[in-house]
């Protein structure tokens, strides 16, 4: 298996109906091909974990990369996993109207990935933080 997290910008920003009609159709095209994962978007930047089958994830990012609704595509971590961090999730999802609405030790850690891709030690960390803010996100509202 394999997971690929990436940060982007909305090109342009994104409304709640243009991300309702963004997470419906992602959720049914990836329960189709095993592909789960996490969202979260603020101030027109998207986070994202994408992770299942390598082929249906590499094709996946490949025209995620390529959609004109976004730009500045990068990718903070590729790597071969044996579990999925988002197993029940065709695409978990989180909005804040601001960045610093979310948790400052994601952007932080956000931040020090980018700053730190070549050595990609601190990638790992963002996903581990990815999946405890989802957690405690999604836990609260289930």
């Amino acid at each position: 298996m394999r997971q690929i997290l990436y940060v982007s910008s909305a090109t342009p920003e994104f409304d709640e109906g243009d991300l309702a009609r963004i997470l419906e159709a992602s959720r049914r095209k990836n329960s189709r091909v095993e592909v789960t994962g996490m969202l979260l978007y603020a101030e027109g930047v998207f986070f994202q974990v994408l992770e299942g089958p390598e082929d249906a994830v590499q094709a996946l990012f490949n025209r995620l990369a390529g959609d004109p609704r976004h730009t500045g595509v990068i990718t903070m971590m590729s790597r071969y996993i044996t579990a999925r961090d988002f197993p029940n999730w065709s695409m978990g999802f989180e909005k804040r109207s601001t960045l610093e609405e979310l948790p400052p030790a994601f952007f932080e850690l956000s931040a020090k990935a980018l700053e730190n891709k070549v050595a990609g030690s601190s990638s790992v960390e963002v996903v581990t933080l990815l999946r405890t803010f989802a957690r405690t996100t999604f836990a609260a509202t289930a």
